[in-house]
């Protein structure tokens, strides 16, 4: 196995490997070069090829431009952080002017009539658009979604350890969340205890604001602290991750404050059955719809259909995770494809029905040749 000693940063050599892969990936795509675009509201892109992913505010982006034969230019406005030599790129710009890093950008682009992958499109700020249209108005832009999420599938021996290394990190956060759940206590206080445990086990910061959430928002499966005390034999959800290395993590908990109600106990255990069929069914070169099947099946037997979860696509349980918080595959009905070894899932078993309750469950997992590792050490049965 390989140690965290080992393979606590992803190396020279392994990110000189993706440029490598990623250039591949756009000549095949037809692309003449490859705008990675990263903010704080959009990440993965910057993480996954250079290690390196802002986080302070609405200026706070970066770019890393490749050109297939080229060369590969990291820009980036943060002039406050410190950043490491990247020796698999070509230059490393820090420019905090956005009309500049634009520009930069645009100058680097090659000339003539070409096609310009962006990842990161959706977000893709409107100003870099024009000054690349005003420099260089051969250049024709579309989005690549794709194109590095899918090399970023597959994790390698580095990738792993880092993310048994985040998963640790957020069982910290999962721990502190048990410990505080009680009648009286604050959602904020839970949240702040959370996150600062996650912090003291070794995390970079939260991968995304704790989600804690009690009595009645349980059934909808999402919400942030509110100025609201728990009360007795209601429940209390948590969906948690740390950040790491540019790695991310998603961990969701679900617990009753004192002892539930049958409801509450039904809804939870239903969504912990989901979960174990799931885990079951999880091994390389399964069919990736299997996992939704599964759970679907537990829902079916369990006559809790009309609990599933409604505010997603149909059959919806789970996705990838790596340097991008939702990564393929996609867990979900009719989902095409095979499970593949070295891919890292979050498996999620979400219901909930206004004025009952609910339950989100989510787990880290590794597919293997023969199963799954699960991430996390902190039990998912806890009322």
């Amino acid at each position: 196995m390989t140690t965290l000693q080992q393979a606590e940063v992803i190396d020279a050599a392994e990110f000189a490997e993706r440029r490598r892969h990623v250039e591949a990936a756009t000549r095949a795509a037809g692309l003449d070069a490859l705008i990675a675009f990263t903010a704080t509201n959009l990440l993965g892109p910057s993480a996954f090829l250079s290690g390196y992913e802002p986080h302070f505010g609405p200026r706070d982006v970066n770019v890393v431009l490749l050109v297939p034969g080229g060369r590969a230019t990291f820009v980036n406005y943060a002039y406050w952080d410190e950043l490491p030599a990247m020796p698999w790129l070509d230059e490393q710009i820090v420019k905090p002017n956005l009309p500049e890093m634009a520009r930069i950008v645009a100058e680097r682009l090659p000339g003539g009539e070409t096609c310009v992958g962006v990842a990161g499109y959706a977000l893709f700020p409107a100003l870099f658009a024009a000054l690349i249209s005003e420099l260089r108005p051969g250049a024709r832009l579309v989005d690549a979604p794709s194109l590095l999420l899918d090399l970023a599938v597959h994790k390698s021996k580095a990738e792993i350890a880092i993310l048994r290394e985040t998963a640790r990190m957020t069982d910290a956060g999962v721990d502190a969340f048990h410990a505080l759940a009680s009648e009286g206590a604050d959602e904020r206080d839970v949240a702040i205890a959370v996150e600062s445990a996650m912090i003291r086990a070794g995390a970079d910061r939260a991968a995304f604001p704790p989600l804690v959430f009690s009595g009645p928002r349980v059934e909808t499966g999402i919400g942030f602290p509110q100025r609201r005390r728990l009360a007795d034999r209601e429940q209390l959800n948590i969906v948690v991750g740390a950040a790491y290395r540019g790695y991310k993590m998603d961990i969701g908990r679900v617990t009753a404050i004192g002892r539930p109600s049958a409801e509450h106990r039904r809804v939870m255990e239903t969504a912990a059955l989901m979960l174990d069929a799931m885990l079951a069914a999880v091994r390389a070169g399964a069919p990736v719809a299997a996992l939704s099947d599964a759970a679907m099946r537990v829902t079916t037997e369990q006559d809790m259909s009309e609990w599933s979860y409604r505010f997603g696509v149909a059959g919806y349980v789970g996705h990838g995770i790596g340097c991008w918080l939702d990564e393929p595959p996609h867990l979900r009905t009719g989902e095409p494809g095979m499970l593949a070894e070295g891919t890292v899932l979050v498996l999620e078993a979400r219901l909930g029905r206004v004025g009952h309750g609910g339950a989100t469950l989510t787990d880290p997992v590794l597919v293997t040749a023969d199963g799954c590792e699960r991430l996390s050490c902190t039990e998912y049965r806890t009322w």
